[in-house]
């Protein structure tokens, strides 16, 4: 569902253990989703840009989303639903705009 942060099942969810699904749920029946890596903020790739990188809070830890590495995944590479993140879409999609148009 779009705008819900899953456990991984993709081979790199020892890296990145959560994915945040932002493809819309109208196309719900595509074998695959476009999601967003979300890193331990300790463990991140590169320095952490506000904007770019938002953090969530998930089972007690803080995660960032790596946004450049954005991807489309098979679907049953995501697993369970941890955290819905509807309440911040704003935030998610201005990561996205900043990484398309830089603003």
């Amino acid at each position: 569902m779009q705008y819900h942060i899953h456990a991984s099942l993709a081979p790199s969810k020892g890296e990145a253990p959560f994915l945040l699904d932002i493809q819309s749920s109208l196309l719900d029946r595509l074998s695959s989703r476009v999601v967003v890596p979300l890193y331990p903020a300790q463990r991140m790739p590169f320095p952490a840009i506000a904007q770019l990188s938002p953090e969530f809070e998930i089972e007690g830890r803080t995660y960032r989303m790596v946004t450049p590495n954005l991807a489309a995944m098979p679907s049953k590479w995501l697993g369970r639903s941890v955290l819905d993140c509807r309440a911040q879409s704003h935030t998610i999609v201005a990561a996205l705009d900043t990484l398309i148009s830089g603003v």
